[in-house]
């Protein structure tokens, strides 16, 4: 038995589809958890295999992770009293396979933490010490978990395999490019700090934006700090700012996406991947930034063409809105093989039968 701890998010319906399409469903289990306000779509728990948290007890929990031949953590991003079960119970530890999600491990960076969050710190790298397998999204992840850390797990490659956000994604094309005369650029993928959006709205003011249209997502994340980014976009930029408050259904955001020329990243950790993926495999100009996992990961070893955020501002507008279609036909080119449906299963079928011993 597989045991499955997700955090409940827009990936979480779609993976449970996933893998009860593709593997024998007896031999999952999901359990559901939150630590942000998030409603799954109440029809995955029509599975009889998963299950929500907020009705369990530790002790259930317990019986099942102890019962479980492996255990799957999606994103290390467990409740208090869950982080006591699994620093008490090293046994539980030995079995689990951890995804790093980002957020996960970017936490370190806090700066002035209190004693709890350094107790919960410590906690947390004693935990991940114990991981037989570390999975992660990009090499550099894995290695600021062991540096940040002291992970010791073997690495591996594993992402999401989803299909039906695969196949929205490829109903649209640069056919619907936007044909109004405004270049329109994406700044962002959600109201969190990590984002710097301040940042990059300066950088963008340098230039003559009466031909921009900006747009920023910001219906999930820090409510107080998305509204901060929504009174300085309309400041700098007034009605060629829209911020985007209300979530899309997955159809409507793929086709809003499928309208964009350039985004821009200027995250500080690794994040706003589904957006990345789809612009590139859209043929948009994609920015972001040159000192994280993600340009190492895509720009350094997969050779994807991707800008510097750094260049923004300092660039003429006519370079900056320009883009070769060479390089924009390659990174669709790659991005089809990313996406090789076949490819993602093997990584998880890897995953569900790899030995756990160090």
């Amino acid at each position: 038995m597989i045991v499955h701890l997700f955090p409940k998010s827009q990936f979480t319906e779609e993976f449970i589809d996933y893998i009860n399409t593709h593997f024998d469903r007896n031999e999952h289990i999901f359990v559901l958890y939150t630590n942000v306000p998030f409603q799954v779509n109440s029809r995955v728990y029509d599975y009889c295999n998963v299950f929500d948290y907020d009705y369990m007890t530790v002790f259930l929990l317990n019986n099942l992770l102890t019962k479980a031949d492996r255990i799957i953590l999606h994103n290390f991003g467990i409740k208090m009293r869950e982080l006591f079960l699994l620093f008490m119970r090293k046994s539980i530890c030995n079995k689990i396979i951890w995804l790093i999600w980002g957020s996960d491990i970017y936490c370190h960076r806090v700066k002035n933490k209190g004693v709890r969050q350094n107790l919960v710190e410590t906690m947390r790298g004693c935990i991940m010490r114990r991981f037989p397998v570390v999975a992660s999204l990009t090499d550099g992840d894995y290695e600021l978990a062991k540096s940040w850390y002291g992970c010791r797990g073997t690495n591996i490659r594993l992402d999401y395999c989803e299909e039906h956000t695969t196949e929205l994604m490829k109903n649209y094309s640069s056919q619907f490019f936007a044909d109004d005369g405004y270049i329109h650029i994406l700044v962002g993928n959600s109201a969190t700090e990590t984002n710097q959006h301040e940042e990059i709205f300066r950088m963008l003011a340098k230039y003559d934006t009466s031909r921009m249209r900006i747009y920023s997502p910001l219906s999930y994340g820090n409510k107080e700090y998305g509204n901060k980014i929504i009174r300085l976009g309309y400041k700098l930029f007034g009605d060629r700012f829209n911020p985007i408050t209300e979530y899309m259904t997955r159809e409507e955001y793929y086709k809003f996406l499928s309208q964009i020329d350039i985004g821009i990243f200027n995250n500080n950790r690794q994040q706003g991947m589904g957006n990345i993926v789809a612009l590139l495999y859209y043929g948009k100009k994609v920015y972001m930034r040159s000192d994280t996992t993600m340009w190492s990961e895509w720009r350094d070893k997969k050779k994807y063409s991707i800008n510097d955020v750094d260049k923004i501002g300092n660039e003429s507008y006519e370079d900056f809105i320009s883009y070769d279609t060479i390089n924009a036909d390659n990174n669709k080119r790659l991005i089809e093989v990313y996406l090789d449906p076949e490819e993602r299963k093997k990584e998880w079928e890897w995953a569900f039968s790899m030995p756990l011993d160090r």
